[in-house]
């Protein structure tokens, strides 16, 4: 019985270096795609703090943003492990040792970038059903302190009902 890896590859006439040269190729193609998608992430979670929200968030919700400011900054730089460390191995017929590595690392990083994303929704989940649940103490449309019933009109900054004013 074959094995699924020569069964995949029974159509290709390439060597076996060509095959780990192919492999390496496309291992980097992954990782420049995740690479990007991780920066741009860790350059929005390094925005937050400057937003005026920001302020409003409580003890586990820093928390939270912490870990996923490191958890970003190690993702990125796991992402950047293999081409160290290609750079380091360079010409010493390690290829197969190093694809092997940075498929296992892709992996992880793939994980890392799960976790990342998850802790990432998970805060800005938990923030804004703190502000529905704020809006609604305050006596916002919608809300049940703003539900005083029929005939109430909108609530609004100028009080119950004011005439509600539409932008442009």
């Amino acid at each position: 019985m074959a094995r699924a890896d020569e069964s995949r590859d029974a159509g290709r006439s390439e060597t076996f270096d060509e095959k780990m040269d192919r492999n390496w190729g496309e291992l980097l193609q992954e990782l420049r795609v995740l690479q990007t998608g991780v920066q741009i992430l860790a350059g929005f979670l390094l925005t937050l703090p400057f937003q005026s929200r920001f302020e409003k968030l409580d003890g586990f919700e820093i928390g939270l943003y912490l870990c996923n400011v490191v958890l970003a900054a190690l993702t990125t730089a796991l992402i950047l492990l293999p081409v160290s460390a290609h750079r380091r191995l360079f010409r010493q017929g390690l290829k197969e040792v190093l694809v092997s590595s940075a498929d296992r690392i892709a992996k992880t990083a793939l994980a890392a970038v799960a976790l990342l994303s998850v802790g990432t929704s998970a805060g800005f989940r938990r923030h804004d059903r703190a502000d529905r649940r704020d809006r609604g103490r305050r006596g916002a449309p919608g809300g049940p302190a703003g539900a005083a019933g029929p005939g109430a009109g909108p609530a609004s900054a100028e009080g119950p009902g004011a005439q509600h004013r539409e932008w442009p």
